[in-house]
Formats: structure tokens, sequence, C-alpha cells
């Protein structure tokens, strides 16, 4: 999924994704070194889902503080969301 798409999301249902992308990394890890599959290309992508989740969740606690501090005028204009 894309970034766009997790930033629509709250942050309840960002932090479920994110349990959920990491059970599957575990799964994925465990059947790739057991040999129940050969397919590791799936790790790489769960693991690109995990940083993209992170980085958003990452975003948004920034802007509630940037928010807090009054200092978001200033900023959003450097970010590039």
């Amino acid at each position: 999924m894309k970034a766009i798409n997790y930033r629509k999301k709250t942050a309840k249902e960002l932090r479920t994704d994110l349990d959920s992308k990491q059970g599957e990394l575990a799964t994925i890890r465990f059947d790739v070194k057991t040999g129940k599959d050969k397919n590791s290309a799936g790790i790489i992508k769960i693991k690109k889902d995990i940083a993209r989740i992170k980085t958003v969740i990452n975003e948004n606690s920034y802007m509630k503080d940037m928010a807090k501090s009054d200092k978001i005028d200033n900023t959003k204009k450097d970010l590039k969301l």
C-alpha cells in the first residue's frame, strides 16, 4: 500500500496495520528459514510497508507537536506531505 493511503487512516488503524504487518513478517521469515516458502521477496515488501506506516505515524506526531507550539504555519511550507 502506498503512503498516501496510510495517511488517510487514523492512528489506531495505523497501529493495527503495523501489528498485522509485523506478524506477517515474522511468519514469512519463519517459513523461509524452515524451507516452507522459497519466496523471500515478500520480506522486502512487508519491511517497506512497515517503514511506510512508521513514517506516517511519526509525521502525524510531529504535526501534532508543531500544532501545539503554534509553529505549524512556518514549517508547513517546508514539509511536502
